[in-house]
């Protein structure tokens, strides 16, 4: 298991990462990286909500419950956090909600302008969900 205080921590830090790779115009790693951090957040999130102390760190150590929440999907992970960002911070939500794990094997050509506004969103969203 991974502890949530390492978890909150992981979070952020792949966001200082995040905004590193948009400084040196890395627009899609940092967007990419900053979708990570926002999936992190939302599984600490889901651990709290539950009185856990911890993230699996691999499928073998989930139970019935987080098996549920071994997921990249931004989308599944909000809908059991008990979380509605789609109304209330619909803005930041509308923004991030189609991040794809998979964008890892794209050219997604991300504009300075899109990636910033992906990257300002998850920095708004984290500050709410940890």
């Amino acid at each position: 298991m991974i502890a949530l205080i390492d978890l909150e921590q992981i979070a952020r830090d792949k966001l200082v990462d995040a905004d590193c790779l948009f400084k040196g115009n890395r627009f899609d790693g940092a967007v990419y990286l900053a979708g990570y951090a926002l999936e992190i957040a939302l599984k600490v999130r889901l651990c709290k909500n539950n009185g856990l102390s911890g993230f699996p760190e691999n499928s073998s150590e989930c139970d019935k419950l987080t098996k549920q929440w071994f997921s990249h999907s931004l989308i599944k992970l909000e809908s059991h956090s008990g979380l509605n960002l789609s109304s209330s911070h619909l803005t930041e939500w509308s923004i991030v909600k189609n991040w794809d794990v998979e964008a890892r094997y794209k050219n997604s050509q991300a504009s300075r302008f899109g990636a910033r506004d992906f990257l300002d969103s998850v920095q708004t969203l984290l500050a709410i969900i940890i």
